[in-house]
């Protein structure tokens, strides 16, 4: 939980800069069972847990249920949590180019290949539907997430999953 706390900070710092504010990340209930280890009973316990584990690094997260919305949850990293992220860690070489091509005008998913091409040619490339893809490293030292890549009337769109919720996705659908 806690790397993917920290990968998702990097990749707002890629994208929107290097605020210095508290940021939320809000995950479904799916995913922060995968990501923590446990099972929908004991899921309070397993944040309870985390959240001690992390406040020297992190802060004081608050990990709640949204109101407005069942099974979705809002993970809200302090100010402190931020800069330690800042001060201690760099956004990858992959994750910059990515975001940097995603972000231009007039891109292609061809274009968006040709940077993972760039880092390996040892990809992992499947065509989930017309106009989406789900690309992934063979070496997960590089980048060990999954990405989905769509193109549409807006231009290029995409998420970003752990191996393990792109998995539940692909069988939910199935």
């Amino acid at each position: 939980m806690e790397e993917n706390i920290v990968d998702n900070i990097l990749e707002s710092f890629v994208k929107l800069g290097k605020a210095d504010t508290p940021i939320s990340f809000y995950y479904p209930i799916s995913s922060l069972l995968g990501l923590l280890d446990c099972d929908k009973d004991h899921l309070n316990v397993a944040i309870d847990e985390f959240k001690k584990e992390m406040v020297n690094s992190l802060g004081d997260i608050t990990i709640k249920e949204l109101a407005s919305e069942k099974d979705r949850y809002e993970v809200r990293i302090p100010l402190k949590g931020v800069r330690w992220v800042r001060e201690n860690y760099k956004p990858t070489p992959f994750t910059e180019e990515f975001i940097k091509i995603i972000q231009k005008p007039n891109q292609s998913i061809e274009e968006v290949l040709k940077v993972f091409n760039a880092f390996s040619q040892d990809i992992i490339v499947d065509e989930l539907k017309s106009g989406t893809l789900a690309v992934s490293f063979k070496d997960k030292m590089i980048d060990k997430y999954v990405y989905l890549i769509e193109q549409n009337e807006f231009g290029l769109q995409y998420h970003r999953f752990t191996q393990k919720e792109y998995l539940n996705l692909i069988g939910e659908a199935i």
